[in-house]
């Protein structure tokens, strides 16, 4: 989830708040945008999901969430997917009243055609540097410390039976996170795929994330007494960064130890 700190940070996004909060709808509202732009062919499209009873003169701003697709596509996503589940989650009190922003960009999975062609995945040879910049588990070993600094709220989740096997990148991620004592929260769900029955109640649990990283609920008189307890009996010992060297394949013909494939 990205937040910042006002929506009128996106005139695009302000004016189309606007013409939906005009309607004086007391229950959540969808509507669908496009915003010229030269950055990609044709105007980029997105959803915007408003909470009930948007009040756009409301002098705390509210909270914006960009969903951003996986595999889908982003069509038509935020209608199937998030809505009812965001819903439920506003009605029980899970998260406050936000503003969903969902892109649709196509099976772009966010990363940038080089040279404006298709072949990101099958081009040759591979920018290994480009590359790099763009792989998570290489982001977190080249900026563990400017993550750990950043106070930037983490969330790693995925399901032991996804047939995408996704499971497998988050608990990379998960490690390298750990290791590099980077602050963050990990859920991996037993029983669970990439879709299906197990995705509401997941969503529930993302959505008290949320809500947690909006607004922190501060110190828990509990966990401090035991905490102190644990410094006294010499049982505590501050997290730190593993400094165990990370190496990492070689893109132009070798593997981590640097032998040829």
């Amino acid at each position: 989830m990205r937040c910042v700190p006002r929506v009128a940070a996106f005139p695009w996004l302000a004016a189309a708040l606007a013409a939906v909060a005009a309607s004086g709808a007391q229950e959540s509202a969808l509507t669908r945008h496009a915003l010229a732009t030269g950055l990609v062919p044709g105007d980029a499209r997105f959803d915007v999901l408003l909470p009930p009873d948007y009040a756009p003169a409301r002098t705390e701003p509210y909270p914006l969430l960009l969903w951003l697709h996986g595999g889908s596509g982003g069509e038509g996503q935020l209608e199937r997917r998030l809505r009812a589940p965001l819903e439920r989650a506003w009605e029980r009190g899970t998260i406050e009243p936000i503003v969903v922003v969902a892109p649709i960009t196509g099976n772009s999975y966010w990363i940038d055609w080089k040279g404006g062609g298709h072949d990101w995945e099958t081009g040759n040879p591979v920018d290994v540097a480009y590359w790099r910049a763009r792989h998570p588990p290489t982001i977190v070993i080249d900026n563990a410390e400017r993550l750990r600094r950043s106070g930037l709220q983490l969330l790693v989740e995925a399901g032991d039976e996804d047939a995408n096997l996704t499971f497998l990148g988050a608990e990379l991620v998960h490690r390298l996170l750990f290791d590099a004592a980077i602050e963050h929260e990990y859920h991996l769900v037993r029983g669970a795929a990439h879709t299906g029955r197990s995705v509401p109640r997941r969503l529930e649990n993302v959505f008290g994330f949320f809500q947690r990283a909006l607004r922190p609920e501060g110190p828990d008189p509990e966990a401090e007494r035991h905490l102190a307890a644990a410094k006294r009996w010499g049982r505590y010992a501050p997290r730190v960064p593993n400094q165990l060297r990370f190496d990492t394949v070689d893109f132009e013909g070798g593997d981590a130890a640097g032998a040829p494939r």
